[in-house]
């Protein structure tokens, strides 16, 4: 668990820095019109495992920039309940970096991982931290830790829930 968490607290402690050193936030409020859905793909009974494919839809007429980082990517902004799950589809590395997304208009950005049950649960809530920015924005201005830190600030605000699905 504390794995899964640490990826998170050092991109949270990342933007904290980053609004505390500029002063103004850089969010760009256009979540309205995204969507964020997950399909599990399978149930390892036996080792209590399952792959959920995820999807971000843009129903949006214009491209809509995101953060992210490299690394573990996508699946390290996953929210879940920790208690019932792991994510193990992240990737162990020595360092990592923010790096800015896009989804095209009416476009979509799939991404797979990996859970494991630590019960016996039918089903998974699942959401995404997902911290639009403006085109512009400077991703060369922003280091790991200050992305982290605009997520935590905001994190009310930008999380992308999908609806509940079962776990075959």
């Amino acid at each position: 668990m504390i794995k899964s968490l640490l990826p998170l607290f050092i991109f949270t402690l990342g933007l904290s820095c980053y609004a505390n050193r500029t002063g103004k936030t850089v969010m760009n409020k256009s979540n309205q019109n995204i969507v964020f859905d997950l399909k599990v793909n399978y149930d390892d009974k036996k080792h209590h495992s399952f792959e959920v494919t995820a999807s971000i839809f843009n129903n949006n007429t214009d491209t809509v920039y995101f953060l992210n980082q490299s690394c573990d990517g996508l699946p390290s902004l996953l929210v879940y309940d920790n208690n019932k799950f792991d994510n193990f589809g992240g990737i162990n590395c020595n360092i990592a970096f923010p790096i800015l997304e896009k989804i095209a208009p009416k476009g979509r950005l799939d991404f797979k991982t990996h859970f494991r049950k630590n019960k016996k649960d039918k089903k998974i809530k699942l959401g995404i931290y997902f911290y639009t920015v403006h085109k512009s924005f400077d991703i060369n201005k922003i280091d790991l830790t200050s992305m982290a830190q605009l997520i935590l600030a905001n994190q009310k605000d930008i999380i992308l829930w999908a609806n509940e699905k079962k776990i075959k």
